[in-house]
């Protein structure tokens, strides 16, 4: 019986549902990428500004063996070559930790808007409700984007 086929029994008896069970099997698939942190090594090679590495995952016990994941190079001056070099290692190694604290302020917000209902608020609450619900949007539309 191929994997897909046991996954709503499996889900079940874990007690989730068949589409979280699909879910993780999926993100369980994907390919990974190159471990971080990574670093951008600059060089003076013509307008290659350097290369972005990190750690090669077949050898996850050396941190001094390193991957080229990426080489800058473009039609952009050196230092803008360097600029983005050093933006997008500076992107990726911070992205766990920001998916983190979007997720939390999700739940501080839905916590909010559950509990605004309750709260004996004046009229200026319509404006500030909304405003609450617009952030949470934002930053539901950041986490979906990571997912992507």
């Amino acid at each position: 019986m191929k994997l897909e086929n046991r996954i709503p029994k499996a889900a079940r008896s874990m007690g989730v549902t068949e589409a979280e069970a699909k879910a993780a099997l999926d993100e369980a698939a994907r390919p990974k990428h190159t471990p971080l942190p990574w670093k951008f090594n600059q060089h003076d090679i013509g307008q290659r500004a350097g290369r972005i590495t990190g750690r090669d995952s077949n050898h996850p016990k050396n941190d001094h063996i390193e991957r080229t994941v990426a080489i800058i190079c473009s039609y952009a001056s050196k230092d803008e070559n360097v600029a983005n070099g050093q933006f997008v290692v500076r992107a990726c190694n911070s992205h766990e930790e920001l998916l983190r604290a979007c997720e939390m302020a999700k739940g501080v917000l839905d916590t909010l808007l559950d509990l605004l209902p309750t709260l004996d608020l004046d009229s200026s609450f319509n404006n500030w409700s909304q405003e609450v619900h617009q952030k949470r949007f934002i930053v539901r539309s950041a986490i979906a984007k990571t997912k992507e």
